[in-house]
């Protein structure tokens, strides 16, 4: 094995982005209590969702998008349930619009977040999402759809960090601004990835690759940019869910032309 580390500097829009982040972070990290001798549990979920979201942003753009944009899903749906639940005891005036305007908000982070095309059924499959975001919060130990597990840790201390009952001041407005900055397309780290790549190729040209990534919005970002620029046939990637999608993976990269 032979080591050889890539560095690179963040574009301009990168920068902003990430000083952004840090600022939100930062006071983040004031709520969690760090550095005092003790902290709560709720103080700890802080912390913890922190330092995912630092992890993340150093994945990839896509992945800290991603993140922020479930985040902001649920902290509205638990802001909805919440008045739901208030309008049940009392109908107090005006709860009705803001429980509607929550829901039309949701419904455009769902259609982002699970890229579900424009269709008549738009609508119907956002509110079915949304639906299962907020039976999760509603039931502990939900579970998901039956596949074959195969999570990395990370993934799933991502699917931890989004539903975290943290408590930040003001935190979905903080999320929203971080989205509208949050850059998109290829970075400069996959513009580091693709020199070494094509590195590789100059000196074997039928070299094949495997490329780890910790979170699967990320797999996803590298499958879409690759494809670009190699070909969908010359892409093959391997995650959780059903068995046979894995085995045909690794078949698809192990064929001589694959």
């Amino acid at each position: 094995r032979q080591v050889h580390t890539q560095t690179f500097p963040l574009a301009a829009r990168e920068r902003w982005f990430y000083d952004q982040l840090t600022e939100y972070l930062r006071e983040g990290y004031g709520v969690a209590g760090i550095g005092q001798k003790k902290t709560t549990s709720r103080q700890r979920a802080v912390g913890f969702v922190m330092a995912t979201f630092q992890k993340m942003m150093s994945s990839s753009p896509r992945a800290i998008r991603q993140a922020l944009r479930r985040r902001l899903l649920v902290l509205l749906a638990r802001e909805q349930m919440g008045l739901e639940r208030k309008v049940q005891k009392t109908r107090p005036a005006g709860l009705a619009e803001k429980i509607l305007k929550l829901q039309e908000e949701m419904r455009e982070l769902a259609i982002e977040i699970a890229s579900i095309p424009c269709s008549p059924e738009q609508t119907a499959e956002a509110d079915a999402y949304i639906a299962k975001v907020k039976q999760r919060l509603a039931r502990k130990g939900y579970i998901g759809e039956e596949t074959t597990s195969w999570a990395l840790d990370a993934e799933e201390e991502a699917e931890d960090v989004i539903y975290a009952e943290a408590v930040i001041p003001n935190e979905p407005q903080k999320v929203r601004e971080l989205i509208k900055v949050a850059p998109e397309g290829p970075d400069r780290k996959f513009d580091t990835l693709i020199r070494g790549i094509e590195q590789v190729r100059r000196l074997s040209p039928e070299e094949k690759m495997v490329i780890f990534t910790q979170y699967r919005e990320t797999l996803e970002f590298l499958r879409q940019e690759l494809s670009k620029l190699y070909g969908e046939e010359k892409v093959a990637t391997i995650k959780g869910g059903p068995l046979d999608d894995k085995i045909a993976a690794m078949e698809a990269f192990w064929e001589p032309n694959g």
